[in-house]
C-alpha cells in the first residue's frame, strides 16, 4: 500500500490514512454487496441517516482526500483547460 501511496500521489499529498480510505473505496470484492463503497453508498441513500453514523469517520476521510487529490490535479495542464486524462499505472 505504501508503494502505491508514494508511486501515485508523492509523499506529501496525502497521508496514509487518506491514501489508505481511497483504496479501500475503490476496491470491487466479490460478491459486490460486499465491497466498502457498495454499502457506504447503500447507506448513504437510505432515508434513515442514523445509519450513515458508524460510516461519518471514514467519509470525512475519504472526502479529504478526494479534495486534495482534485486540488492537486487542478494544477495539471490537463485538467485545468478542462480537458481529461484518464491513465492506469500498475503497481505490480
Amino acid at each position: 500500500m505504501d508503494t502505491a501511496k508514494y508511486t501515485m500521489f508523492g509523499n506529501d499529498l496525502v497521508t496514509d490514512q487518506e491514501a489508505r480510505a481511497m483504496f479501500l473505496y475503490s476496491c470491487e470484492w466479490v460478491p459486490r454487496v460486499t465491497s466498502l463503497y457498495y454499502l457506504v453508498n447503500a447507506v448513504l441513500r437510505d432515508r434513515d441517516r442514523s445509519k450513515a453514523v458508524p460510516f461519518l469517520p471514514f467519509i470525512k476521510l475519504l472526502c479529504t482526500a478526494v479534495q486534495k487529490v482534485l486540488f492537486f490535479l487542478s494544477f495539471l495542464p490537463c485538467f485545468s483547460s478542462g480537458r481529461f486524462l484518464l491513465f492506469w499505472r500498475s503497481l505490480f
